[in-house]
Formats: structure tokens, C-alpha cells, sequence
């Protein structure tokens, strides 16, 4: 998995653990359906915040990743094939 993926899934997972007072060590590996839901929410949040902060970027006339193509980007940075 993409490095970059692997980290917003822990943010996700962190952020959670911080709302409920909760060391991360603490959850356990699976979570009931409702908590699923609340990470997976807020992975799906930090991912729109990372394709939007590429967008400007772009539009800022930065080159991530050395490309100009938004698109190009994106599969770059979140390691698609």
C-alpha cells in the first residue's frame, strides 16, 4: 500500500482515538460498524484535503511531483498505476 494512504488511514485512526479520550494502542483492531464509519468519514475528509491542496498547488504554478497535470499528480502522489 502507498505510504501516503498507510498515513491517512493512521491520522484517521488517531483523530479518532484523540476524540474519545483513547491512547491508539487502545482500539482494537476491529472496530464496531458506527466507529468504522466515523474513521472511514474522516479518511475520506483527509484524502479531499490532500487532492485539494495538490489542486492549489498546481494552481499556485507549483510543479508536485514535477508535473503540472492535476491528474498526473494525484496518481503520483497517491501511488496509483
Amino acid at each position: 500500500m502507498n505510504n501516503q494512504i498507510q498515513e491517512l488511514k493512521t491520522q484517521a485512526l488517531e483523530w479518532f482515538a484523540r476524540e474519545r479520550g483513547l491512547e491508539l494502542v487502545h482500539l482494537s483492531p476491529t472496530l464496531d460498524p458506527l466507529s468504522q464509519m466515523q474513521v472511514d468519514e474522516k479518511f475520506a475528509k483527509l484524502i479531499v484535503r490532500e487532492c485539494a491542496m495538490l489542486y492549489q498547488s498546481i494552481d499556485n504554478g507549483n510543479r508536485p511531483h514535477g508535473t503540472d497535470d492535476y491528474l498526473t499528480a494525484l496518481d503520483l502522489h497517491f501511488g496509483a498505476q
